[in-house]
């Protein structure tokens, strides 16, 4: 896809602005990005555009500690706990975004136990792999205590 650019220092300030404009997507593939990195050259502005971009991948990583697994939720003193806490939540987190980086089998079987409804309009986030994880370990749980009981009563 074709990626146009330009750059200008801002008079006065120590500022940049970087102007990058996708032409297939007309005003929607616009961003109108000022920085205070020095921008000379395509290089550097493509650097600003690339590091935006990333941006908003680490703002949706984080949403998912906060909301999705909870962060903010737990009520933990100590910070031996604390750390135990967020270590936890943190490797479920990378976890689920390496899932849905590389796709494959198990992303398609967390998205279906998850409720994916195959909709064109749908977005396949992480929290929908969340809801299936969730839902496949309460089958092994729950396959494992009906085991456990049948050898009980057997």
């Amino acid at each position: 896809m074709e990626l146009g650019l330009g750059w200008r220092e801002v008079e006065g300030r120590r500022l940049h602005l970087v102007v990058s404009w996708i032409p297939a997507l007309g005003r929607r593939g616009e961003w109108w990005l000022l920085t205070s990195l020095e921008v000379r050259g395509e290089r550097e502005a493509l650097r600003v555009v690339e590091m935006y971009r990333r941006r908003w991948g680490v703002e949706e990583f984080f949403r998912l500690l906060r909301a999705g697994l909870g962060l903010e939720s737990f009520q933990v003193r100590g910070l031996s706990r604390i750390r135990k806490v967020v270590a936890v939540l943190l490797g479920l987190a990378v976890f689920l975004w390496e899932v849905r980086r590389s796709g494959g089998v198990l992303e398609g079987l967390l998205l279906r136990l998850g409720g994916k409804l195959g909709i064109a309009s749908e977005r396949d986030g992480p929290y929908l792999l969340l809801r299936g994880l969730v839902r496949l370990l309460n089958y092994e749980v729950t396959k494992e205590a009906l085991e456990e009981e049948e050898g009980s009563f057997g």
